[in-house]
């Protein structure tokens, strides 16, 4: 993460996200969902200004709460990496949103 505002974030990612792409953002214990309003290109990549529409805070809560109302049920999202505490401050997991 380059730089944070009140309204969004500038990262730096390899891959070329384009203008008005969909994106979801792990930071600690929060989620963050926006869309790619500006894209740069740079020797180690590309920078991109995320615009942040919704913060979903204390993932870890909600993720314990469901295990617990649904035991049995099988998370799709341990198998890619899951929300529970990956991303941190210096290094946010940063991928485009399959929902728009």
């Amino acid at each position: 993460m380059q730089d944070v505002s009140a309204r969004g974030a500038r990262f730096l990612v390899p891959h070329p996200y384009p203008v008005g792409a969909a994106m979801e953002v792990l930071v600690n214990d929060e989620l963050w969902l926006g869309e790619v309003v500006w894209r740069a290109g740079t020797n180690g990549g590309y920078l991109i200004g995320v615009e942040v529409e919704q913060r979903l805070l204390r993932l870890t809560d909600v993720e314990n709460l469901c295990r617990r109302l649904l035991p049995d049920a099988r998370r799709s999202e341990a198998a890619d990496g899951g929300f529970s505490g990956e991303g941190t401050e210096a290094q946010p997991r940063v991928q485009q949103s399959a929902f728009r």
